[in-house]
């Protein structure tokens, strides 16, 4: 079994439509998907790499995993590119990074993504660090906490703002697990609710 992702690109849209495409013996099926958050003009060539199949160069493929690692030197070239950078911003390589750097194919288009959530947009970069600080402590990211609160630090924020952004995202975590809990609490006793 084998499983190729194309990715089309189209510079008059403003989504690219991905496509998953699943061979198997002689048969195939494609199934369309919209990817918005990336898909915002050519540049997601930039994010998603792979081999040109077409040639207007607007149709990417990705190759069976197997062959991924050896193909394309040039992406292990912007992998130690993106490696550097993101010491020279944390100060070390965190272990998400090291262990996905080792598949190009996948690091590249992940650090793009986290690049661009951390470094643009409307929000500040404390706001941004100290918000990655509430969703870490919600999700229980020990390490995550850890790297967005020297950050935020760096970036400014004051040790009542860190704080707060945990006590935040803590109490966020506590209400979804009463979310859950507290609806089949109702509905084991019979509890009549509005929603």
């Amino acid at each position: 079994m084998q499983y190729a992702i194309t990715v089309l690109v189209s510079y008059t849209e403003t989504e690219a439509q991905v496509y998953l495409r699943h061979m198997h013996g002689g048969g195939c099926g494609t199934r369309p998907l919209v990817w918005p958050p990336l898909a915002r003009g050519p540049h997601l060539s930039h994010i998603l790499y792979g081999r040109s199949e077409t040639s207007p160069a607007t149709l990417l493929t990705y190759p069976p995993v197997h062959r991924r690692m050896e193909e394309n030197p040039e992406q292990r070239a912007v992998v130690d590119k993106m490696l550097k950078a993101i010491e020279r911003e944390y100060g070390f390589v965190p272990v998400v990074n090291q262990v996905l750097s080792e598949r190009p194919d996948m690091f590249i288009p992940l650090a793009n993504v986290g690049k661009a959530v951390l470094e643009q947009g409307d929000l500040e970069k404390k706001q941004k660090y100290l918000c990655a600080i509430s969703a870490a402590t919600a999700v229980g990211g020990e390490y995550c906490v850890d790297v967005q609160m020297k950050q935020a630090v760096a970036a400014g924020a004051t040790k009542e703002e860190v704080f707060e952004a945990i006590m935040i995202g803590a109490y966020m975590s506590m209400t979804r697990a009463e979310s859950y809990a507290f609806r089949k609490f109702a509905k084991q006793f019979g509890m009549d609710l509005d929603q």
